[in-house]
């Protein structure tokens, strides 16, 4: 190869060749010097030499349990509340003081019968009879007194007797003295007027309460001339009476008889003459 100065343009132009080769050389090289490839397949999979298909395990047959409900447990009571305070009672109000009255009648027995007295009998209104109420108030006795009108009533207010703590059965009712100048002075236990008769309730209200009894009786030592039987009136000469009471009913019966033949004849004699016309 021919070179030239170095003032020579060709200098420059010749040197990637010269690099070009030897890179050239350098492959060449490598190429030749490994060794050859050779082509290998791939190794096919090792299979097992005999398939038997195995079918998945059967289910196991064991049924579940049985169900047990189990109720839910109680729910804790709530606590209570606190009681409120404990006050007194609200005082009530000035309670309204009753008026008490006890009313009855006395009778005048004008035909008292001592020996039965169911049989007595001529009742009359008995006028200033003294009747008297006694009422047991604790260790103390209220007594009150009252007369009888003209229609022989009477009403005693009962002054100071509390109603609503003792009630009618802590009083008693009872005769206590006749009218003056009167036949009628004897008194009788008729419905207890001597010994003293309870007391019942006859009407209550807010304000007044009104107890009664059985009515009372006085009688007399001598009858009264209405209580004396009068003798039966009869005539005379009983059996005169009686004779000619014989007489008008002979006379009737007679009478009838004679009416009835007449009555009979009449018909008899209708039914010859129907008789004979025929």
């Amino acid at each position: 190869m021919r070179f030239r100065g170095k003032d020579s343009p060709a200098k420059g132009r010749h040197l990637p060749r010269i690099f070009v080769a030897i890179l050239a050389t350098l492959v060449v090289a490598n190429v030749t010097s490994a060794d050859p490839y050779v082509y290998s397949s791939l190794s096919s999979p090792s299979l097992p030499l005999s398939y038997a298909y195995k079918s998945p395990p059967l289910p196991s047959l064991s049924l579940p349990l049985p169900y047990v409900y189990a109720s839910l447990p109680r729910p804790r009571p709530l606590p209570l509340p606190p009681p409120p305070p404990s006050s007194p009672p609200a005082p009530y109000g000035p309670r309204h003081h009753l008026v008490v009255k006890v009313v009855g009648k006395v009778y005048c027995i004008r035909c008292y019968n001592w020996k039965y007295p169911k049989m007595s009998h001529g009742k009359k209104h008995l006028r200033g009879a003294v009747v008297q109420v006694t009422c047991n108030v604790g260790d103390k006795k209220i007594v009150s007194y009252g007369n009888t009108k003209i229609n022989g009533k009477f009403s005693i207010t009962l002054k100071g007797f509390d109603y609503h703590k003792y009630g009618a059965k802590a009083c008693k009712i009872k005769l206590q003295k006749a009218p003056k100048d009167s036949k009628c002075n004897i008194p009788t236990n008729f419905h207890l007027g001597i010994k003293g008769a309870n007391l019942k309730v006859k009407s209550k209200t807010n304000y007044e309460v009104v107890l009664y009894a059985k009515p009372f009786a006085y009688a007399s030592k001598t009858s009264f001339r209405v209580c004396k039987k009068p003798k039966p009136i009869l005539a005379r000469d009983t059996t005169s009476n009686l004779l000619q009471m014989n007489h008008r009913l002979m006379f009737t019966s007679h009478l009838r008889l004679h009416h009835q033949h007449m009555f009979t004849n009449s018909i008899a004699t209708l039914v010859q003459n129907s008789d004979t016309t025929k």
